[in-house]
């Protein structure tokens, strides 16, 4: 006996390459079905009947599943993109209280219109004109 193996063996040991290939095409698949999914569900939902059932429900979940599958596929995923932007959106407010209202100059010029006198329409119409104008303030 040797520790060879038979070349008439049943059960050959597969190459590296095999899996990778079969990998390769359950991603591309996994992506063409989720890109049908994006393309059907909306369809299906916009049919008559139109009600909100489990049905409908289970279409949106997944629609975004699917949006969620493609998004990943170029890079970044949608509830990751989500996150980032929540995160964004909290650091920007902290911004904000550090440094004050972004808003509040532009207050202060209408406190200012309506001291002198001038009304709301007199004020909206102003503000309209400088940006017809494309005045920069």
């Amino acid at each position: 006996t040797s520790s060879t193996a038979h070349p008439s063996d049943p059960n050959p040991q597969p190459s590296m390459s095999e899996p990778l290939a079969q990998q390769n095409e359950y991603y591309e698949l996994q992506q063409r079905v989720a890109l049908g999914v994006l393309i059907v569900a909306p369809i299906l939902i916009a049919l008559p009947p139109r009600k909100i059932d489990p049905y409908t429900f289970g279409l949106g979940v997944a629609w975004v599943f699917c949006l969620n599958e493609v998004t990943k596929y170029r890079g970044t995923t949608l509830l990751g993109s989500l996150r980032n932007r929540k995160t964004q959106s909290v650091g920007e407010i902290k911004a904000e209280a550090d440094n004050g209202w972004k808003g509040e100059s532009v207050f202060g010029q209408y406190r200012e219109r309506e001291e002198e006198g001038k009304g709301i329409g007199e004020m909206i119409m102003v503000s309209c004109w400088d940006v017809w104008q494309q005045r920069d303030k």
